[in-house]
């Protein structure tokens, strides 16, 4: 039997039988208690995720100042989208974040966003030259791309629509 049905028996049960459901364990039980740690009010979310949001937005505008280096160029760059990322977590905690962004409908972009941003980040530090400007534009453009895919993820049908006017596009 799987981890996943025997967890949900197992609180079921718990349920019909009025005891109290286990605790957690392993990684469900850090993130929970993170999140449960983490408790901020309203306003403190808000000033949070307005800070982290603010700083992000400058490092990519100030990216952009740099557009003819691209190293500076794709870290500033990547490291605003790493904060206007991180932001999110102010709004709706860490648990309730990391749950929404590896709901089925977002998995390919979170994942293709954030690898896209750690794979930026390796190529400016590691490359150089032609190989570098090229490199880093495909990962930006690739970026750019994951971000707006991760963001239709939270509009209803907004990636279906997206895809049918892609697809009537190409042909």
């Amino acid at each position: 039997m799987s981890e996943w049905v025997k967890k949900h028996l197992t609180t079921v049960r718990s349920a019909v039988l009025g005891e109290e459901p286990p605790e957690p364990t392993g990684l469900q039980a850090f993130w929970q208690s993170l999140d449960e740690s983490t408790t901020l009010s309203k306003t403190q979310r808000l000033y949070g995720f307005s800070i982290c949001a603010g700083i992000g937005l400058c490092f990519t505008i100030l990216g952009f100042v740099f557009w003819f280096v691209p190293t500076t160029f794709a870290i500033l760059y990547t490291l605003g989208s790493l904060l206007l990322f991180g932001s999110t977590f102010f709004l709706m905690g860490p648990w309730r974040q990391l749950k929404s962004i590896m709901k089925s409908n977002r998995i390919l972009a979170t994942l293709a966003y954030v690898g896209s941003m750690i794979l930026t980040l390796y190529v400016a530090f590691k490359l150089e030259g032609i190989a570098e400007v090229i490199a880093v534009i495909f990962l930006l453009i690739i970026q750019v791309i994951a971000l707006g895919w991760y963001v239709l993820s939270y509009i209803p049908y907004g990636q279906q629509a997206a895809g049918s006017v892609l697809a009537s596009v190409m042909s």
